[in-house]
């Protein structure tokens, strides 16, 4: 690989790691904090925090809130790693993916990052206020 290939791709997988390492911190305070909040046990909360994930994942990608081409683009460049888009450009990667993989970017990251911030109890004026925050 060259010198400079070899560059890119030290520096997306440390990217990549950073972006997992992010997560499972915000994870690990959304159950902490639901833990002190409740009571439940921790393993318990493990798959409650899981499921709040994927319900909001599977009902963003229902909406018709991410056929926004503004509000795509917006969530997109958050959830994509930022040395892919300086490598290839935001735009390009867009349109080379899959309609169904952008769904699924899209309401993964809208979801997890959601519930990261607002945790199991968060309600729909949260929700409305965090959407107006990512997608600008």
């Amino acid at each position: 690989m060259c010198t400079k290939g070899a560059a890119f791709y030290d520096s997306y997988v440390e990217e990549i790691i950073e972006i997992v390492h992010d997560c499972a911190r915000k994870e690990f305070e959304v159950i902490w904090a639901e833990h002190a909040r409740t009571g439940t046990a921790r393993y318990i909360l493990t798959d409650v925090v899981s499921d709040k994930i994927n319900e909001v994942n599977l009902a963003c990608q229902d909406s018709e809130l991410l056929g926004k081409p503004e509000v795509r683009r917006a969530i997109m460049a958050r959830a994509i790693p930022k040395r892919l888009q300086e490598q290839i450009g935001l735009d390009t990667i867009i349109s080379r993916l899959p309609e169904d993989y952008i769904r699924a970017t899209l309401g993964y990251w809208v979801a997890s990052q959601y519930v990261y911030r607002h945790g199991i109890q968060g309600n729909e004026f949260t929700f409305f206020e965090f959407m107006q925050e990512v997608s600008q």
